[in-house]
């Protein structure tokens, strides 16, 4: 079940067809890192789901170039069966902080 998290953004950007053989391309493909103490998790990988991809990767571009936290609605990264897979991404909001 998704949750809420307060996260820095450490990458955005989307993954061409080619590195996307078990996602449907193409992929807006995040790496965060969780804020709290102790963190939940550490430069982790997440995929966005394809209904809001266009908005998360604006949201993410916007995070990047203000240097700006955002809040993340994610599932968190997990293993099955030996194979590992990214978290996913359902929501982003730029954290704005005001002076």
């Amino acid at each position: 079940m998704p949750e809420w998290y307060v996260c820095s953004l450490n990458r955005a950007g989307i993954l061409a067809e080619e590195y996307t053989s078990r996602f449907p391309a193409p992929t807006v493909n995040l790496t965060m890192t969780d804020t709290a103490d102790p963190p939940a998790f550490q430069d982790e990988w997440f995929i966005s789901v394809a209904s809001v991809q266009d908005q998360v990767l604006a949201v993410a571009l916007g995070a990047v170039s203000t240097r700006s936290q955002v809040n993340g609605y994610l599932d968190l990264p997990s293993e099955e069966g030996g194979e590992w897979f990214p978290g996913v991404c359902y929501g982003l909001e730029v954290m704005l902080t005001r002076t």
